[in-house]
C-alpha cells in the first residue's frame, strides 16, 4: 500500500513538471535539433534543401576572415571576462567597506546593470563618436588631440571599444555576487588571522581567496556563456566593422543566416560554438571538482 502511495505521488510529481518541460522541448530542444540536422544540408531561399554532409562545417571556417573573427571572439572573450570578475571583485571589496555614504555608493554602482543594455549600447556609441562623441569633445577641449578620431571606425580599437561598453554594464553583476559572498564569511576568520600577526594581502590569500573560488569559478561560467553569446552590444555599436576588426562567432553567424542568406552554414558554424561552450562549461565543471577534492 505504502509502495503504491510514493508511486502515485512520483506520477502526481511529474505531472507537476510536465509544462515545464514541454517548454523545454518546444523551445530548446526542438530548436537545437533543428539547427543540427538543418546544418547537413544546402538550404535555398525557397526552404528547399539539399543534403550535403559536413561540407556547410567545412566551408564555414574556411570562409574569408573566419580566422580573425575566431581570434575576435577569443580576446572578446578572454577580456570581458577578466575584467567583469576583477573589476567585479575589486568593486565588492570596496562596498565590503564601512565608510559614510556606503549605501548611495551601492545604489549607484548597480545603475550600469539596471540600464537596459541596449540604452548602454547607444551611450557608448555617442561616447566614441568620431564627430561628436564625448571623448572627443574632452581630449580635444583639454588640448590632447588636434582632430577628432574615429574611434568605432578604427580597426584598433572598434572592439576594445564595445568590450569597454559590456564590461561597464556587468560590473555590477560580478561586484554584488562577490559582496554577498565576502559578508558571508565569519568575521572571526579574520580576527584570528589578526590575532597570529597576519596581515591584509596574507588574509585576502588564505581566507578571502579559498572560500570565494567556487563563487568565482560559477561567475566565470555564467560571463564566459554570456560573452560568447553577446550580439547586441557588437551589432549596435560597430555592426562588426570595420573590415571585421570587432566580428565576432555570434555576429558572423547572424551575417551567414540573414544577411548572406547561407543558412546551412549558419547552422555548421552554431553547433561549433556550442560544442565549444559545452566543452567550457564541462572544463569549468572538473576544475571545479579538482579544487574541491584538493580542499
Amino acid at each position: 500500500m505504502l509502495h503504491k502511495k510514493r508511486a502515485g505521488e512520483r506520477w502526481k510529481n511529474l505531472l507537476y513538471l510536465l509544462p515545464f518541460l514541454m517548454m523545454i522541448t518546444v523551445f530548446i530542444l526542438i530548436p537545437v535539433m533543428e539547427i543540427f540536422y538543418g546544418s547537413l544540408f544546402a538550404i535555398k531561399l525557397n526552404g528547399t534543401r539539399q543534403y550535403v554532409g559536413l561540407k556547410n562545417y567545412a566551408a564555414a571556417v574556411s570562409g574569408s576572415g573566419f580566422w580573425q573573427i575566431g581570434k575576435n571572439t577569443l580576446v572578446w572573450t578572454a577580456a570581458t571576462v577578466l575584467l567583469k570578475n576583477i573589476l567585479g571583485l575589486l568593486l565588492a571589496l570596496l562596498m565590503g567597506q564601512k565608510f559614510k555614504g556606503n549605501k548611495g555608493f551601492q545604489i549607484v554602482s548597480l545603475l550600469p546593470w539596471a540600464t537596459p543594455w541596449m540604452i548602454s549600447s547607444i551611450l557608448f556609441k555617442w561616447f566614441f563618436d568620431g564627430l561628436y562623441g564625448y571623448l572627443n569633445s574632452f581630449l580635444y577641449t583639454t588640448g590632447i588631440i588636434a582632430r577628432p578620431i574615429d574611434w568605432l571606425g578604427s580597426q584598433g580599437f572598434a572592439l576594445w571599444g564595445v568590450i569597454i561598453a559590456n564590461v561597464w554594464t556587468a560590473i555590477p553583476f560580478c561586484g554584488f555576487i562577490y559582496l554577498s559572498v565576502l559578508s558571508s564569511i565569519p568575521r572571526s576568520l579574520y580576527e584570528a588571522a589578526e590575532m597570529d600577526g597576519a596581515e591584509p594581502l596574507q588574509k585576502f590569500r588564505h581566507i578571502t581567496c579559498p572560500l570565494l573560488m567556487p563563487t568565482v569559478q560559477l561567475v566565470g561560467v555564467l560571463t564566459t556563456i554570456w560573452g560568447i553569446n553577446s550580439f547586441d552590444m557588437i551589432y549596435t555599436m560597430t555592426d562588426g566593422g570595420p573590415s571585421n576588426a570587432s566580428e565576432t562567432l555570434t555576429t558572423y553567424i547572424y551575417r551567414l543566416g540573414f544577411r548572406l542568406n547561407n543558412t546551412g552554414q549558419s547552422y555548421a558554424l552554431s553547433v561549433l560554438v556550442f560544442i565549444a561552450m559545452t566543452a567550457l562549461v564541462l572544463l569549468y565543471i572538473k576544475m571545479g571538482r579538482s579544487n574541491e577534492e584538493h580542499g
